[in-house]
């Protein structure tokens, strides 16, 4: 199997097991978790980039920040979790995301600041 083809693969994993993860980011929003959270959207941040799906990481990074600082946090994951099904959504069907772009994430860019 060739580098590229492999790699085509291992990201339509990643994208396939988004869910998973929303659904993780989910549970610790509704405990109230920021740790849980900050760990989540820091693996996150990592791992996005490297599966080609760089959207994922750039959204990883401002939630994060926000984590780190605990401002905003519980305004900001609900924006942060459906611009990730915005993601996914997009993503499934062959498509990028341009989140720079999108309400959601301005909005989480003003939160996060």
């Amino acid at each position: 199997m060739s580098f590229e083809k492999m790699m085509k693969e291992l990201k339509k994993e990643y994208i396939e097991n988004l869910p998973d993860k929303i659904s993780k980011i989910e549970n610790f929003h509704n405990k109230k978790d920021v740790d849980g959270l900050l760990t989540a959207f820091h693996q996150l941040k990592g791992t996005g980039k490297t599966y080609g799906v760089p959207e994922v990481s750039t959204l990883g990074k401002i939630v994060e920040f926000a984590c780190k600082k605990n401002k905003n946090v519980f305004e900001i994951v609900p924006k942060g979790i459906t611009l990730l099904k915005k993601i996914e959504q997009n993503r499934k069907k062959g498509n990028e995301y341009l989140i720079e772009s999108d309400q959601d994430y301005l909005e989480i860019k003003k939160l996060a600041a």
